[in-house]
Formats: structure tokens, C-alpha cells, sequence
């Protein structure tokens, strides 16, 4: 059976089928790091193929210029090029931008929403706005969170106490 010629970009859908997808209003598309350094200062770097960038957690890498980027933008390591926290990603809004809250979320596979901030920051947990990202997310995605200061997970409750059971 042959297929139908090609209907012209702008042409409205035939009788019976779906209207097209409204285009993405992705967040996400639009955020930028600007002058959030958080994932050059606060995540430990011990990359064997890159031994050049081995950093404890809370040092700023070698390469980070602060408030204006990565010196090595264009040629660095595609660890660096492939990190997005959440936040870059469209996840949670504006407010919850990382050197606005003195953290980042990541999340892996194994259901875990990692929460990575720093020595000297307050803990992001103590923001109504985080709390209720938190919260959403461990929910949707039966996920649990894990807390990270300085390179070393966190055991003790944040600001608001022990989280709620799930």
C-alpha cells in the first residue's frame, strides 16, 4: 500500500486525526548556568582518565574562572559536557536555580534524588520551595534522598526533622 503524499508544514490535520503536540514549553530549554559554578566547586573529581582534574568536594576546580565559567569550556572533559543538574534540566522552578539555594539535585537510576551542597552553605532543605520539590519528587517517583555536604553523605535530618515515611 503506498503511503500518502506529504501534507505541507502548515496544513490543518484531516478529518478524524489528532491535532498535532502543542510545542514543548520546556524550562528547561531556556535555563542556563549564568554565573552558577556549584558543579565545579562542591562535587569531588577523581577521574582516572583526567587525573589532571582530581579535586576534593568544596574546591573549586582548577579550571573554574568564578562568576564567569570554564576556562577549557570548549575542549573539556565529556564528563563535564554531559553533567546537567535537575535544575538546568526544567525540573522545579526558577527559585530553586543552585547558587540561589547553596545546592543541586541529581538523581540516579537506583530511585535516589541526591540533594549535593557545601561546607559554608546554609542547607537547602530549610527552603519551603525545596521541601516541597523534595517532597513531589521522592512521591512520583518512589524515590528516596540522599544528602551530600562536603563529599560525604549526610544521616542527620535537615532543618524541618526526620522526613515523613513514604
Amino acid at each position: 500500500m503506498p503511503l500518502p503524499p506529504p501534507r505541507p508544514p502548515n496544513a490543518p490535520p484531516p478529518s478524524g486525526a489528532r491535532p498535532p503536540l502543542p510545542p514543548r514549553d520546556d524550562a528547561g530549554q531556556r535555563r542556563v548556568c549564568g554565573t552558577c559554578d556549584l558543579c565545579c566547586r562542591l562535587l569531588t573529581i577523581d577521574w582516572p582518565e583526567y587525573p589532571e582534574l582530581h579535586k576534593p568536594a568544596d574546591v573549586p576546580c582548577k579550571h573554574l574562572i568564578s562568576g564567569v565559567g570554564c576556562r577549557i569550556h570548549a575542549d573539556r572533559p565529556m564528563h563535564c559536557a554531559s553533567f546537567q543538574c535537575l535544575w538546568l534540566m526544567g525540573f522545579g522552578p526558577d527559585e530553586l536555580r543552585p547558587d540561589r539555594i547553596g545546592g543541586f539535585f541529581d538523581a540516579v537510576d537506583a530511585g535516589q534524588l541526591l540533594l549535593v551542597t557545601g561546607r559554608g552553605l546554609p542547607d537547602p532543605r530549610s527552603f519551603p520551595a525545596v521541601e516541597r520539590f523534595i517532597d513531589a519528587w521522592c512521591a512520583a517517583r518512589k524515590a528516596k534522598l540522599v544528602v551530600y555536604r562536603s563529599g560525604r553523605e549526610v544521616r542527620e535530618p535537615g532543618p524541618g526533622g526526620p522526613r515523613r515515611p513514604r
